[in-house]
């Protein structure tokens, strides 16, 4: 018998390391990392140190910056439907890459108080955060999904050994190599209308909803304090044919929940919803309230200017 079980380990034991050979040569192929480049979150791989100026935030935050150019050392955190907790939680993570005195961009959309990722299940985005937070800090995390985003992909995905045998070539997501709009002015109209009202309904949730955000944010305002960085609240532009479908009831309703939390802990506030020359211009966006490639490159630096005439960073 004992000789049995001893086998019996051997052969488990080989089996897991053929395992974890293949799913070694798996997270390697170009196709793993296309599909990480598409979720967004390959590059929380590589987080420089000493960086001065970081943002968090949705989809609106994750394409509105770009330091390539903006002549200082910044990192973008931004993640699509990503919400206050989940800022939180990466500022944690993260906290011994960014620099003292580090300005933290934290944008804020008109429905980011309406972030309902715990309960909604069209929001559920938290897979992506198991190979960059710890276990615990994920919502709803569990021992299956923690090997099968973690550790074992492999078993999982449908194109693991095709990858393998026939890999793809590496390439960054199209998406954020858009230099115009993908619609025309008369699309823009339609597209504008439809996004706002799906995220007028987002807005729509019980009063918790807001509570559980508001929270979140000011933890993650009341963190950026403690470790002596510069919190800053941000809108980013959108065009016309987006802000056009709020009602001035509702813009007001929205501005004094984020002047609420910018007054009680002294934070600024830059709001750009409206701004020109971007309202105006649809050349620099994607879509109706989603900055391109000239767009962000165009925000990032405007962005960067303004935090130096605040002396927020050097000049």
């Amino acid at each position: 018998m004992k000789r049995l079980i001893a086998r019996l380990m051997v052969l488990a034991a080989l089996v897991a390391l053929a395992l974890l050979a293949i799913n070694s040569l798996y997270i390697r192929t170009g196709g793993y990392r296309n599909k990480l480049e598409f979720q967004g979150t390959n590059r929380f791989h590589e987080v420089p140190g000493g960086l001065e100026v970081v943002n968090f935030g949705s989809s609106h935050g994750a394409w509105a910056f770009d330091y390539k150019a903006a002549g200082v050392k910044g990192f973008n955190f931004g993640l699509g439907a990503q919400d206050y907790y989940y800022d939180y939680q990466l500022a944690k993570r993260f906290a011994g890459r960014l620099a003292d005195g580090c300005v933290v961009i934290i944008p804020v959309s008109f429905f980011s108080f309406g972030l309902n990722q715990r309960e909604s299940r069209n929001m559920r985005y938290d897979y992506r955060y198991y190979g960059i937070l710890p276990y615990g800090d994920i919502h709803g995390h569990n021992a299956l999904d923690y090997v099968k985003y973690r550790w074992l992909p492999v078993l999982f995905e449908a194109e693991r050994l095709e990858w393998i045998v026939r890999d793809q070539v590496p390439r960054e997501h199209g998406f954020k190599h858009l230099e115009k709009n993908k619609f025309t002015a008369k699309k823009l109209a339609s597209v504008g209308r439809n996004r706002a009202e799906y995220h007028k309904r987002l807005i729509d949730q019980p009063e918790s909803v807001y509570e559980y955000n508001r929270v979140n944010l000011e933890e993650l305002i009341s963190y950026c304090r403690e470790h002596g960085w510069r919190p800053v609240l941000v809108t980013t532009p959108y065009t016309s044919q987006y802000t056009g479908n709020f009602s001035s009831d509702f813009m007001d309703d929205f501005h004094d929940r984020v002047e609420a939390v910018s007054e009680k802990y002294g934070v600024p506030y830059l709001d750009f919803s409206r701004s020109a020359p971007y309202n105006g211009d649809i050349e620099l966006f994607c879509d109706s309230d989603h900055l391109n490639v000239r767009g962000r490159e165009r925000f990032t630096g405007e962005v960067i200017d303004t935090l130096r005439e605040m002396g927020m960073l050097e000049r």
